[in-house]
């Protein structure tokens, strides 16, 4: 008996630190931020990660997670010391092993927590209600002419519309939402699970929140980011909710972008052209904000190392931001875009953070995870930055379905010698894949399942 409450503890410890680390790296408060909107707390807790190794179930060896980190992050400390000690900068460098090892020791939590599907929409839930509540009290402060809650010290407030939230800026507040949506419909998408009323208007109020938040600051990025969050729930099944969540949509950004004062959907149609045609003079014309994300990547790739020794070795710690010309003269350093690991530590450990990237997030049989792949590569223009390693622990969390393995159990199946009782609430875990026998009732569900 005190072998087993002993274990019941354990297991409620890992739950809490694998909820400790999703809140972590999806939130970004002004409380733990410091100079140049940097999360210090995060970074605090990536340096501490390590630690999850006390817990013995976590000791365990996932190739699939640490072989490409490992390589990574070792090749990231190696290639400036021995090739390109002049640039040596040890904060850059063992930040981004520490990025590694917190990919590592989440994907130890996740493989010891049994975290259910309701479990997670919970977490995913308590997190876009929290964005939409600091959201109106920023928007209270601001309207009525107080100091802004939770604003960031970096971001200016002259337009009342454009807060953070919980986040550095609209932008990180749009990226975080909408994979979190996302990974909620990829994990409910093809479910056999009865759903209810209750469930379903759970849903479509998240949802609800999850726009006005969206739809409220004046950025780009929700128009891009929304449909991508909507894909996982766009079946035939779904068709009546989807089409209410849309024309809320369609709604808020028709009211809201107005009061906003910006136009991103002419912005993303005079950028659409110039990007397309990787015309770097053309982008810079169009739109600064877009000029910021795709120009240094037609720059990385124009310049990038092709032979030589610098093509294994790269060319030192954040040599693209001094031998690049800046993109702009609001920033005074250049940037390689998405081959910034490759200029600056060679094409092998950007093959590895890539491999990484695919490890983590890809699914050959969900083919909706070639989109959050590309974000993710897209992301790793910055390979220290919350909104990569957001992503990837988000993806840790959400989907960790492999080879060989089954996550997501029917009532009345074992797994691992444990009895999942038969009260709808399927479980998706580490453990050997078993065949399944699905009750009639179940293959009979309705519309609403997915969105469970």
């Amino acid at each position: 008996m005190a072998t087993s409450n002993f274990k019941f503890q354990i297991s409620n410890f890992t739950r809490a630190l694998l909820y400790v680390a999703v809140v972590a790296v999806c939130t970004s408060p002004s409380f733990t931020a410091g100079s140049g909107g940097r999360n210090w707390g995060w970074i605090a807790l990536t340096g501490l990660s390590p630690l999850v190794l006390l817990l013995k179930p976590c000791r365990v060896w996932l190739p699939r997670i640490d072989l490409p980190a490992i390589i990574f992050g070792t090749l990231v400390l190696l290639m400036p010391l021995l090739f390109h000690p002049e640039s040596i900068r040890w904060s850059t460098q063992l930040f981004a092993a520490g990025c590694c090892c917190w990919a590592m020791a989440v994907a130890r939590l996740r493989r010891v927590v049994p975290l259910t599907r309701r479990q997670f929409y919970g977490l995913v839930d308590v997190i876009v209600w929290a964005y939409l509540v600091v959201l109106l009290v920023q928007q209270v402060c601001v309207l009525a002419g107080w100091p802004v809650f939770l604003g960031q010290k970096h971001m200016s407030y002259v337009n009342p519309w454009k807060l953070n939230s919980l986040m550095q800026e609209p932008a990180h507040t749009v990226w975080v939402l909408s994979l979190l949506m996302f990974y909620r419909g990829l994990v409910g998408r093809g479910s056999r699970v009865k759903s209810d009323r209750r469930a379903l208007m759970r849903t479509l109020t998240v949802w609800l929140a999850y726009l006005y938040v969206c739809f409220s600051v004046p950025t780009a990025s929700s128009f891009l980011l929304v449909p991508v969050a909507a894909l996982p729930f766009l079946t035939r099944r779904n068709w009546a909710p989807v089409l209410g969540v849309a024309g809320c949509a369609v709604l808020m950004a028709v009211v809201m972008t107005p009061v906003a004062g910006s136009q991103p959907v002419k912005r993303l149609f005079r950028a659409a052209r110039p990007v397309m045609a990787m015309d770097s003079v053309a982008v810079t014309q169009a739109d600064w904000s877009i000029m910021n994300r795709v120009v240094p990547v037609i720059q990385g790739a124009h310049n990038v190392p092709r032979s030589g020794g610098e093509l294994w070795t790269g060319r030192g710690v954040d040599a693209d931001a001094r031998e690049l010309e800046p993109v702009s003269h609001c920033i005074g350093y250049g940037q390689a875009g998405i081959f910034h690991v490759w200029y600056n530590y060679g094409i092998l450990a950007a093959l590895a953070l890539w491999g990484l990237c695919a490890c983590v997030v890809l699914d050959v049989r969900r083919p909706l995870t070639w989109v959050i792949l590309a974000l993710a590569l897209m992301a790793s223009a910055r390979n220290n930055s919350q909104r990569l390693w957001s992503l990837m622990t988000i993806a840790i969390v959400a989907t960790p379905k492999r080879k060989g393995t089954r996550y997501e159990v029917r009532a009345g199946n074992k797994i691992r010698g444990r009895e999942i009782k038969g009260n709808g609430t399927p479980v998706f875990q580490t453990g050997p894949l078993r065949r399944a026998s699905f009750p009639l009732s179940s293959v009979a569900s309705g519309w609403v399942d997915s969105l469970n």
